[in-house]
């Protein structure tokens, strides 16, 4: 499969991709049990939005593993010392808005139009959206929508690209059209893709074991979580983007379980967290090969 046929533009039927938009709410809820700012703010404008929340997308368990994705998300995010961020599938997730508290920083969520009209109530319902924070409806599959996205950004900075969960709800095919578009926005721009959709299938065997259903959830609502989509190994996700112009290195999700909140709030204890809740959860630091 040559990269050069990976973009069918106009193949792309968003249409099918709207199931995923339930599991930003599934993520919403548990980020309550963390102090990650906005959290609770966000869930109960969510709540007010949409009325009764499906209670098949209330999973505490769930919270450590989240709380963890986005602090170390965070961290490896600072790292880069980075003014511009271009976070994909943001979900209704606060770091926009806690970013963009910061002066000269520019923030560009690319979300499912659905979904970006929804967090754009709730986000204005909570505090204004700042002018640096821009929320736009799009498609990760679609090369235009991303050149959409960085027309906020200074093209003599470097920027990050940032993702949460979004891969897993991919097919092969997919995942490389997203990275083939990343690819093209950071040759433009120099930075890094940092991801936290690093699991493989020992992950996600591991997240059957102990947080059960969960996993039959997502695929009941999004029709997308195949486990056949799922990277067998490290390796191969080395493999895999190698090819598509990348080098890579893992984080595992235990480098932040120091800072985490929400495992004394649900009686979890250390070990929970390490070999059951965190055990094979990865992020990904994605860099450009060298020419």
């Amino acid at each position: 499969m040559a990269i050069e046929t990976l973009n069918p533009e106009t193949n792309i039927d968003d249409g099918k991709f709207r199931e995923i938009i339930p599991t930003a709410i599934l993520t919403a809820y548990p980020r309550t049990f963390s102090d990650i700012p906005y959290s609770q703010q966000i869930f109960d404008e969510l709540v007010r939005y949409h009325g009764k929340i499906d209670e098949n997308l209330i999973v505490d368990r769930l919270a450590v593993e989240l709380e963890a994705r986005s602090k170390l998300i965070d961290r490896l995010l600072a790292s880069t010392k980075t003014n511009q961020v271009l976070e994909l599938a943001s979900g209704f997730s606060s770091r926009g808005l806690i970013f963009t508290q910061k002066p000269n920083t520019q923030y560009v969520e690319l979300d499912l139009p659905g979904l970006t009209t929804v967090k754009q109530e709730v986000i204005g319902n909570i505090l204004p959206i700042p002018n640096n924070l821009h929320i736009i409806g799009g498609n990760v599959l679609r090369d235009g929508d991303f050149k959409k996205a960085s027309n906020y950004f200074d093209t003599n900075k470097q920027i990050s690209v940032v993702n949460e969960g979004l891969l897993r709800y991919l097919t092969f095919d997919e995942k490389a059209v997203v990275a083939t578009n990343i690819r093209k926005i950071l040759e433009k721009f120099g930075g890094v893709w940092i991801s936290g959709d690093g699991a493989t299938k020992n992950f996600r065997n591991s997240q059957n074991k102990n947080v059960p259903s969960l996993n039959t959830t997502l695929m009941n609502t999004t029709k997308r979580n195949d486990i056949g989509n799922a990277f067998e190994s490290q390796e191969h996700f080395r493999e895999f983007f190698d090819k598509l112009g990348f080098t890579i290195e893992f984080h595992s999700y235990t480098e932040v379980q120091d800072e985490l909140t929400s495992p004394p709030k649900l009686g979890l204890s250390n070990k929970d967290v390490s070999d059951k809740l965190l055990a094979y959860a990865s992020a990904i630091v994605f860099k450009l090969k060298a020419n």
